[in-house]
């Protein structure tokens, strides 16, 4: 009966061992899974701050980008571009990774027509070297640029009319009247101008308030009456030729 009782016990004191052992097996992978997620997805407070860190990081990218693209339009003499403040409080990664973006679009788009402009100052500097001109070019190309104006067609102009600079009107005491406005003070009284800033301006709005629709120095009719309009237009698109290279007769401002 002894033999009975521990045949009958062997079983089920095999089946315990082996219970527990899968018990920890079960322990074992469950804690191996949890600490896998613990490590995939961070607790909410690590999220939060990681992404306070991204926030900041971005909002600073946008002030660092915006003031670099409002020191380039100064520089131009541009209108500063207005942007929405709303980033300054916002936490939205993608609502700041837009606004950063379109500051780094404006920046170097502004870069873009800095290098532009400058190659236009660079042209007419070299051009009215060894003239009655030389130094204005910047005065030149920023009374062109706020009318899109073709800054060589004034100089040209002035090459017509005086010999750029070297002959222009004295006889009504006006030196810088270097275009013949109002044939020297003879038809009608030109402004006296102080400044070369103030006759280059004149000039431009003289030519776009008489000439709206004109395109190119070929169509200011009645300019010079003597000349005839295609003779005068001619003069000028050589002069702006013999400084200036092979320049269009456009009076926009250069492409």
């Amino acid at each position: 009966m002894a033999g009975a009782r521990r045949c009958g016990r062997e079983p089920q004191e095999r089946e315990r061992p082996l219970k527990r052992r899968w018990l920890l097996s079960i322990v074992i992978v469950t804690a191996l899974f949890v600490a896998l997620l613990a490590g995939c997805w961070p607790a909410d407070g690590a999220r939060r701050s990681t992404n306070l860190e991204a926030v900041t990081w971005l909002r600073g990218k946008i002030e660092k980008q915006k003031h670099e693209t409002w020191k380039c339009q100064n520089a131009l003499g541009s209108q500063r571009t207005k942007g929405a403040l709303t980033y300054r409080w916002s936490e939205d990664i993608e609502y700041l990774q837009f606004i950063r973006h379109r500051w780094e679009g404006r920046h170097v788009a502004c870069d873009k027509l800095a290098s532009r402009r400058l190659a236009v100052v660079q042209r007419l500097a070299h051009g009215l070297q060894g003239t009655a001109l030389r130094g204005l070019e910047h005065e030149f190309e920023q009374a062109a640029w706020a009318e899109n104006m073709n800054p060589y067609f004034l100089v040209g102009a002035s090459g017509t009319e005086s010999s750029f600079g070297a002959a222009p009107c004295t006889r009504d005491n006006n030196p810088k009247n270097i275009w013949g406005l109002g044939a020297c003070g003879t038809r009608w009284q030109e402004p006296i101008f102080g400044t070369w800033r103030e006759a280059i301006t004149y000039y431009v709005w003289f030519i776009r308030d008489r000439w709206p629709h004109a395109q190119t120095c070929y169509q200011l009719s009645g300019y010079c009456p003597e000349c005839g309009t295609y003779g005068w237009g001619l003069a000028t698109h050589q002069k702006m030729r013999q400084l200036f290279g092979s320049v269009s007769a456009s009076l926009a401002y250069p492409r």
